[in-house]
This record gives structure tokens, C-alpha cells and sequence, in this order.
């Protein structure tokens, strides 16, 4: 039985790389730009907690 000379590499390459390629490119930046709003959220929230913490009234901490 004679062997096949084309690779299975090869022959799943038949033009889609390229957009198989763009589509991962595009899912990539979409996921970075969810954690780039995440990461403006996170500190928004930091923001409020840090502002909040510091216009409570009579309030003293004590680190021990």
C-alpha cells in the first residue's frame, strides 16, 4: 500500500487559515476589551470605597 506524499497539515489548508486567523484576531481584541472595561469598573469601585472611607465623619482607625 502506497503512502500518501500530502500531509494531514496540508491538506486541512485550503484557504480558511486566513480567516480562521482573522476570527481569532477579532475574539482576542473583543476579550480585551471586556477586561479593559472590568478593569475600569474595578476601579471605579476602589475609587468610591477609598472616597467613601475618608469623608466618614468622627471616625478613627487604630492599626495594631
Amino acid at each position: 500500500m502506497k503512502k500518501s506524499s500530502i500531509s494531514s497539515k496540508n491538506r486541512s489548508n485550503n484557504g480558511n487559515s486566513h480567516s480562521n486567523y482573522e476570527a481569532a484576531e477579532n475574539k482576542i481584541e473583543y476579550l480585551a476589551l471586556v477586561a479593559a472595561i472590568l478593569a475600569f469598573i474595578a476601579a471605579g469601585i476602589g475609587l468610591y470605597i477609598a472616597l467613601k472611607d475618608l469623608h466618614i465623619p468622627n471616625v478613627t482607625e487604630v492599626i495594631t
